[in-house]
């Protein structure tokens, strides 16, 4: 219901409280998604009826990664949840922990491997996981410019020339590596880069809210409050009842005025 309605649903598991139940909950939704994931792809969004509506794109935004990353489940997601409409976007902070969690480093490989097709890599600490960005770029050709100057006194006395002097420019071409991992480690805070479209990299950077930035909610309390005061539920059948303001002939001729001279 909440895929064919294009619904959000936000799940706060609390890790920071209770980190085995929050891998058990989480692992559990993923393996219901996967089943469903399974037969969205072999039947569509409805079987049985005679028009198939097309699948549509879901995007599930998995923050805390490692906290998740404890069964071959999210390895099937990832693998072969895209025919079914299934984008992931993680968020973690070192390959180590996707490691720790999954408690098999082949396993790891497997999914890093099938969540890198877009890389966003703020400043890290571990060499690793910046090699995972930067393993990825190839070698680029650089010039080097290099100014070599000297003098050499004359040798011989009845010379009237005394010494002679010369300037050169070399120029020389090395190949280095686009990016080296030390560049990511070393990154100013708002400072990124992307990895996108099979090795095309950017930089960015990021505004940061200022320090009289209005607050934030406390809770999603105060979010569900603030939005059923600014929104407006529209009634079942509302939205297809005819309007006369929107009468095809009045758009074509123009709305009828009436001038009154006083």
């Amino acid at each position: 219901r909440v895929i064919r309605r294009r619904a959000v649903v936000y799940c706060g598991f609390d890790a920071l409280t209770d980190p085995e139940i929050a891998a058990v909950v989480g692992q559990s939704m993923i393996a219901d998604l996967v089943a469903y994931a399974g037969e969205l792809y072999k039947h569509g969004l409805g079987p049985g009826l005679p028009q198939a509506e097309p699948v549509p794109e879901t995007q599930i935004h998995l923050d805390e990664f490692a906290e998740l990353v404890r069964g071959p489940e999210i390895v099937q997601a990832l693998n072969k949840g895209r025919g079914a409409g299934l984008r992931f976007s993680v968020y973690t902070q070192t390959l180590a922990d996707i490691e720790a969690g999954l408690g098999d480093r082949a396993r790891a490989g497997q999914v890093t491997g099938n969540i890198t097709n877009t890389i966003v890599m703020l400043r890290v600490a571990d060499l690793a996981t910046a090699k995972l960005l930067t393993d990825r770029l190839g070698q680029v050709e650089v010039n080097a410019l290099m100014l070599v100057s000297g003098t050499h006194d004359s040798s011989t006395p009845e010379s009237p020339v005394d010494f002679t002097s010369s300037t050169q420019e070399r120029i020389s071409s090395q190949t280095v590596p686009m990016l080296e991992p030390g560049h990511l480690m070393k990154l100013p805070r708002g400072q990124a880069f992307v990895l996108m479209e099979g090795g095309q990299l950017y930089k960015l950077r990021l505004p940061l809210s200022p320090a009289d930035a209005p607050p934030l909610p406390t809770d999603l309390a105060a979010i569900a409050q603030d939005m059923a005061r600014r929104y407006r539920r529209v009634p079942s059948g509302e939205w297809a009842s005819f309007d006369p303001s929107f009468d095809l002939s009045r758009l074509q001729t123009g709305p009828q005025t009436k001038e009154t001279v006083v």
